[in-house]
């Protein structure tokens, strides 16, 4: 999946760890691999003047391990993902534009109150392109809206699941019939994902998500969706097409279907707050 959803989805994961049971590791920040390309990772509050239109920026955190003891400090219970997709897809859907940055609909992190929710967007720019150490992206987090009704609704994460599975089970399907055999290999492996004994171990970081807190079906859930993530550039899954308009209109129908299946799956994975199964 893309750089900037795999980071808000470690600073919900490790940002709950630390307000429920104050754990983070010594290196979070900038030791964790979401922040790898990462030169600056701070947090906004927007401040309105009495007499004029513009917004005024005010730092409230510099890095993320400031931002959790602003968040425990504001009373905070906890953090959820929320992904809302673009109000206006006919022109181009949302699965068409995941790739690109700020394209594919938009993540939020709800910090939620008892009575209330803060949302938190980001903003990646360009620091240094030429930066010896790679850390090319300066990131900013900004509070877009406060004390805004809560989003948050029960993470059912066996229904995710089975629409993740029938969705994957379809695409699949389509592959075989078109004789597709790398993307059917690349979906059959999201698929088995599901039922991994050992969710995580064969990926790149272990340490995306904080330890102890999901359950091992929203980790297996969680993985498979990355696994599952085929929306990109030139070269992904839905960098094609097909001549015959009736094909064509099921491929895309197939690819909308499984890009929906994996945002919900992603939500219903992180945000999981049943006992452990």
């Amino acid at each position: 999946m893309t750089g900037t959803l795999s980071q808000i989805i470690t600073l919900v994961s490790y940002g709950n760890d630390f307000l429920w049971h104050g754990n983070l590791p010594a290196d979070f920040y900038p030791g964790n691999a979401a922040f790898l390309h990462c030169k600056r990772v701070d947090f906004l509050q927007f401040k309105s003047s009495l007499f004029s239109s513009k917004h005024k920026e005010i730092l409230v955190a510099e890095n993320p391990v400031d931002w959790f003891n602003f968040l425990k400090k504001d009373k905070c219970t906890k953090l959820r993902l929320f992904y809302q997709p673009t109000k206006n897809q006919t022109t181009v859907p949302d699965h068409k534009m995941a790739g690109f940055t700020g394209g594919g609909g938009s993540w939020f992190m709800e910090a939620v109150y008892n009575n209330h929710s803060n949302y938190w967007a980001s903003r990646w720019e360009v620091s240094d392109k030429d930066a010896a150490d790679k850390r090319v992206w300066a990131v900013s987090y900004g509070q877009t809206s406060t004390k805004q009704a809560s989003n948050s609704v029960p993470a059912f994460v066996l229904s995710a699941r089975n629409t993740l599975i029938e969705s994957l089970s379809e695409i699949i399907t389509f592959c075989e019939e078109f004789k597709l055999d790398k993307w059917a290999a690349v979906f059959e492996n999201a698929r088995e994902q599901v039922y991994n004994p050992t969710p995580g171990t064969t990926f790149h970081n272990p340490a995306w998500i904080a330890p102890g807190i999901h359950s091992h079906t929203a980790l297996q859930l969680l993985y498979a969706a990355d696994s599952a993530w085929v929306f990109g550039g030139m070269g992904s899954w839905n960098d094609q097409s097909f001549e015959d308009k009736e094909v064509n209109g099921r491929y895309e129908r197939l690819s909308a279907l499984l890009y929906n299946a994996i945002n919900g799956a992603i939500m219903a994975a992180v945000n999981n707050d049943q006992p452990k199964i």
